[in-house]
């Protein structure tokens, strides 16, 4: 039996990672370009970056999915950021496309970041 998803925790996260505009892993122009398309996609929701990002500092990327999978899925959507609600519904598409449980993928998302990820 799985445990049941805190959203109300998972909300918090998402609008503090929707909030996150720098990536340590790219360059000072990278994050340059990053944070001026963030600001914009900001009053739609969360971008495909940020998620990965999240994804990433809590192991799902690249231990149970990789950024080239969750881009062809949030392709799909036809949009450039989600709201929260879009996003569990990606969470969703997601793991029915890789036959993941959304619940673990949920959780693990709730967990706290690693050791060698960046901070918020």
């Amino acid at each position: 039996m799985s445990k049941e998803v805190d959203l109300v925790l998972m909300e918090e996260l998402f609008n503090r990672y929707k909030n996150q505009y720098i990536n340590k892993r790219m360059t000072d122009k990278q994050n340059e370009n990053l944070k001026y398309w963030h600001e914009r996609a900001n009053k739609y929701g969360i971008t495909l970056s940020q998620i990965d990002n999240w994804m990433y500092e809590t192991k799902i990327i690249p231990k149970m999915l990789t950024i080239f999978e969750t881009g062809i899925v949030f392709a799909k959507l036809k949009i450039f950021a989600v709201d929260f609600t879009q996003f569990l519904n990606f969470i969703e598409q997601l793991s029915r496309e890789k036959n993941l449980d959304a619940n673990v993928i949920k959780m693990k998302m709730l967990e706290p970041k690693s050791d060698d990820s960046q901070k918020l």
